[in-house]
């Protein structure tokens, strides 16, 4: 009866067009059922055969224009919808751990909310697995429970995200998940060179690359998997903000000339002041440009013995930064420092080495700085930093500057861009925005701590509106929807990339955003958790069958029997 009634629905709907085409091959149907007919050289059975073939090839050509359906009752109180290219393993066993009987293809759902407008309030919740949901498919779900649940091939990026724009000698941090089959490594790279790299292990694992901004403007670089590209990493780099760095030395030497050097070419202003003799003080600046006015260190860099300094405990008390370096009797120095500044600093012994490894040549003295409140570590060094009125941070490295004389400048510089940034006031005129942007997606922008108040925010050749922060007044927010991929103008000097919308990560971006959108909105009940729904054959068996039955009459003419 219900293929019946679809093969009455069906022709009613014919226009006339489609009565003269159909006439047409009806009448093509009998040119040819007569054309066999006069072959008098056919035996009776060859006949038979012929004439069956040719009848089956028609009659499966009209069942796939007419697509018979037949009816079941299911149960729709949790349902899975499946997007493309899932393997059959997967979707058996999200079916068998979820116990879930009713599935549905992405096609075969938009078929039935199509032709059903009350077929999708009768579903309960919906488990979408994979990421290749359609716009329209994900609007029919407004206002259903929805889950995810991802699928990703092995060794496939499942997340990553880094900075949009960063500053000049700020790390850039490249964080994301993959699925790996076995062990391999992930590096990035500059061009040729390798900038960060990290071991991954057989199985779900998580990652994190740092590497210091070492140009200004558009900047490149690869993220591989054992020398393979998974993701192009472009971002933008502002100049950086430029610091006061106050030098006060006993002796001047290759570490302490080497660091002011790289923080003079970075755009610093920088001071050196050497004791060379008794009651004898000798002063190199480094971009100052106006001598005229007093020199305000942000930072101040200088041995252990000069804790007493009076410009150290002004720098302190005045909430600026203090560096010790080169220290050479840990337990007591820190001990002075502490009866100084205030400073609560701990260190012990760990190895009666003289020295150990710290990475890429660099050593450092055989102690460790103890856990503190009120103390920062910086990752990867033994160095810290304690909050006490100003910063105050010690380092127990020996030399450095033996890496930059031996030419390897980025690993040098990315020790020091390391500490400094536990040292820097804090940044002026921030933009935060997390790539990568993708078009025709929701992306966040964030200002923080400009000079003076923005309302509105120049990109891409358009305006968006600032919200600022109801907590904070120096914080302003705006949602924008790129429209187009590729480098785009951001305020008057700085740009962003947007990529473009094809990847399985930006389809999981667009799922999550509509699951955040579906959490603010309530939820309709079901109407029932059993509907009777329509089954119809899928478009591959009917190619499978149109494909036999041509086959056969190729095959046909050729056999002997």
């Amino acid at each position: 009866m219900a293929i019946y009634n679809n093969i009455f629905t069906v022709f009613s709907s014919f226009t006339t067009l489609d009565w003269l085409i159909y006439a047409a091959l009806a009448i093509l149907l009998a040119v040819q059922i007569r054309s066999i007919l006069r072959v008098k050289s056919l035996s009776a059975y060859r006949l038979r055969v012929r004439l069956g073939l040719t009848i089956l090839l028609w009659v499966v050509l009209l069942l796939f224009i007419i697509q018979p359906q037949w009816k079941f009752s299911g149960n729709t109180n949790r349902v899975l919808l499946i997007s493309e290219n899932i393997p059959a393993e997967t979707i058996q066993k999200a079916k068998d751990s979820l116990k879930i009987t009713e599935s549905f293809t992405i096609n075969d759902f938009n078929r039935r909310a199509s032709e059903d407008p009350g077929f999708v309030s009768r579903l309960g919740s919906i488990y979408l697995l994979g990421q290749d949901f359609t716009a329209w498919t994900l609007s029919q779900l407004s206002q259903k429970k929805l889950h995810w649940l991802p699928s990703f091939k092995p060794d496939e990026l499942q997340e990553i995200r880094w900075k949009a724009i960063v500053r000049k000698g700020e790390f850039q941090e490249v964080i994301g998940k993959v699925q790996l089959t076995e062990p391999k490594v992930l590096r990035v790279k500059y061009g040729s060179q390798v900038v960060d790299s990290f071991s991954l292990s057989k199985g779900f694992q998580t990652f994190q690359l740092r590497f210091p901004a070492f140009a200004v403007g558009r900047t490149e670089t690869s993220l591989e998997l054992e020398n393979q590209e998974v993701q192009k990493v472009k971002f933008y780099s502002r100049k950086s903000q430029i610091s006061s760095v106050y030098f006060i030395l006993e002796n001047p030497d290759f570490e302490s000339k080497t660091l002011a050097e790289l923080l003079g070419k970075n755009g610093n202003r920088v001071e050196i002041l050497t004791t060379v003799a008794k009651n004898t003080q000798s002063k190199v600046s480094i971009n100052r440009f106006d001598k005229s006015k007093t020199f305000t260190p942000d930072i101040i860099i200088t041995e252990p013995s000069n804790v007493a300094h009076p410009l150290v405990k002004k720098a302190v008390s005045d909430g600026k930064s203090v560096l010790f370096f080169s220290v050479t009797s840990p337990e007591q120095s820190l001990k002075n420092i502490n009866a100084t500044l205030g400073t609560k600093w701990r260190v012990k012994k760990i190895s009666n080495a003289e020295s150990l490894p710290v990475g890429n040549g660099v050593t450092a003295l055989p102690f460790q700085l103890e856990e503190n409140i009120n103390q920062n570590r910086v990752t990867g060094l033994p160095v810290a930093v304690q909050k006490v009125g100003g910063r105050v941070g010690v380092s127990l490295l020996n030399e450095t500057f033996s890496l930059k004389l031996s030419g390897d400048s980025l690993a040098y510089g990315k020790i020091w861009s390391t500490i400094l940034q536990q040292l820097n006031p804090p940044l002026e005129g921030n933009i935060e925005a997390e790539a990568p942007l993708w078009k025709d997606t929701k992306s966040k922008l964030v200002l923080n701590k400009f000079s003076q108040n923005i309302n509105e925010l120049s990109i891409a050749n358009d305006t968006a509106q600032l919200h600022t922060s109801g907590l904070n007044s120096l914080t302003a927010t705006a949602d924008y929807i790129f429209r187009k991929s590729g480098w785009q103008p951001f305020q008057d000097s700085l740009e962003v990339y947007v990529e473009e919308e094809s990847s399985p990560l930006s389809k999981a971006k667009q799922i999550k955003e509509t699951l955040i959108a579906h959490a603010q909105v309530e939820s309709l009940p079901s109407n029932v958790s059993e509907q009777m729904l329509t089954v119809q054959l899928p478009d591959w068996v009917w190619f499978a069958l149109l494909l036999v039955c041509l086959t056969g009459l190729w095959i046909e003419p050729k056999l002997k029997y």
